[in-house]
């Protein structure tokens, strides 16, 4: 008899224990807060910003380098061969440096968007650690990663309230 309770005593607190850690192990989708959270469409608002500036940028870069192709070629008949090549030289030299800067102002603004993510990224983990000591939460993983769950352990809402609140 003695035994059975010893087993008894076993089984509930192992079972108790298993049961509290199960709660402290919930998800959220932090995609969902950086694409839905008032800085994080902040950052994307200026973001876009700076890449329709770009963009625009290299259409006009593009337009003078196209109406000057278009001036060589129909000069093409008229100039000596000469004149046409040191001409066609300058475009190509000029056509280079676009690419060079299409390809600066790209580096820019990937480099640019990686960084503002990144302490984006940072500030929402600090708030979601102090949630968690707050909350005695043990583990939190990311929606992708869940296959199956309960609606109760989507942290998501919570935590995208708590960064619209703190990161105004």
């Amino acid at each position: 008899m003695r035994y059975l309770i010893i087993i008894f005593y076993f089984f509930i607190i192992f079972f108790k224990s298993q049961f509290l850690y199960a709660q402290n192990l919930v998800y959220l989708d932090i995609n969902f807060i950086i694409n839905n959270s008032l800085i994080g469409k902040k950052i994307s608002n200026e973001l876009d910003l700076i890449n329709k500036k770009n963009l625009t940028y290299l259409k006009q870069e593009q337009s003078i380098l196209n109406n000057k192709r278009i001036e060589i070629e129909n000069k093409k008949n008229i100039v000596s061969e000469e004149k046409l090549k040191s001409q066609i030289d300058i475009l190509n030299n000029e056509i280079d440096l676009f690419k060079k800067k299409q390809d600066q102002l790209s580096l820019e603004f990937k480099e640019l968007n990686r960084n503002k993510i990144n302490e984006l990224i940072k500030k929402i983990n600090s708030i979601i650690e102090q949630y968690m000591i707050k909350n005695e939460i043990r583990i939190i993983f990311d929606k992708k990663s869940v296959y199956v769950s309960l609606d109760d352990g989507d942290i998501t809402n919570e935590i995208l309230e708590l960064v619209d609140s703190v990161l105004k």
